[in-house]
């Protein structure tokens, strides 16, 4: 889904601070 697809761009970019993570404690995978 596009919330997991964004997830892991933004560990692909290797950012000090993921802002995926609390995306993906909001929105269900």
């Amino acid at each position: 889904n596009f919330v997991k697809q964004f997830g892991d761009f933004s560990k692909n970019l290797e950012l000090p601070f993921n802002p995926a993570i609390p995306l993906l404690d909001i929105y269900p995978t």
